[in-house]
């Protein structure tokens, strides 16, 4: 899909047909043999309906076999508007290079920039205004040369959201961050499947084995999403606080402040 004026998909929860779609392996704003095309106006795609899954299921797991691949829109990537907009399952797909200046979200709950955390996850909006994690440190098996390419590594950070249910998290590389300091969903590199947090506990801390393809000091970047498990709507958060890979210090462990 390309060279529209207008968002590339639109799934209208008003429309009467915006629930439970499922949109896999679409190419959105590239022409071709992966060209950029001049005119990609809108969104790549646009959700104001309940449960839908664009990409990998929470059930079926998250695979890059199914991904669709948004870049070079410049009205964002992917957007969830409206507060009866909830349970859309956002996973392991390559959104990168759109906005107006190409440096915009991935995904887009609202449609009005970035999303804070809250405290305890109990706001509501545009897929549960879901919390996003916050990656905290990587763990190398030994510090990496440089050029070390798909070397697998321990993410470990904290999830802050709403307890007595499940959620799945999946870890994304990028060249960089996006304006705004949020991750880049340019590839999909590893998930940590059904997290649980008991009745009365507000976060819980996490670990995902990942695969980082590519390490170059000052350059690269590790984001995260949320999807929950609340009743089965599979709602997924937007992109991370960014991580850039800066520093491997000697013990191979690298480090650095979260935003919670």
């Amino acid at each position: 899909i390309v060279g529209v004026n207008k968002d590339a998909i639109f799934i209208d929860g008003a429309a009467g047909g915006g629930n439970n779609n499922v949109v896999q392996n679409n190419t959105i704003g590239l022409a071709p043999r992966g060209n950029l095309s001049g005119t990609n106006s809108g969104a790549g795609i646009r959700i104001s309906g309940v449960h839908n899954v664009i990409g990998s299921s929470p059930a079926a797991g998250a695979s890059l076999s199914v991904a669709n691949v948004v870049q070079n829109m410049d009205g964002g990537g992917v957007i969830v508007t409206g507060q009866n907009a909830y349970g859309n399952t956002i996973r392991a797909n390559f959104i990168q290079d759109n906005g107006p200046s190409h440096d915009g979200l991935s995904i887009d709950l609202g449609g009005d920039g970035p999303t804070i955390n809250d405290f305890c996850d109990c706001d509501t909006g545009a897929n549960d205004s879901q919390n996003f994690p916050t990656l905290h440190s990587i763990s190398w098996p030994s510090p990496p040369n440089v050029g070390t390419n798909n070397q697998t590594v321990v993410v470990s950070g904290l999830l802050r959201t709403f307890p007595g249910y499940y959620y799945q998290v999946d870890v994304y590389y990028s060249d960089g961050c996006d304006a705004s300091g949020k991750g880049i969903a340019q590839q999909w590199i590893g998930s940590n499947e059904f997290i649980g947090l008991p009745a009365q506990v507000y976060a819980v801390p996490f670990q995902a084995q990942v695969q980082v393809p590519v390490y170059v000091p000052g350059y690269g970047a590790l984001s995260a999403t949320a999807t929950n498990n609340i009743n089965g709507e599979g709602s997924t958060s937007e992109m991370s606080t960014c991580f850039p890979i800066d520093t491997i210090f000697r013990d191979g462990q690298e480090g650095g402040v979260g935003f919670d």
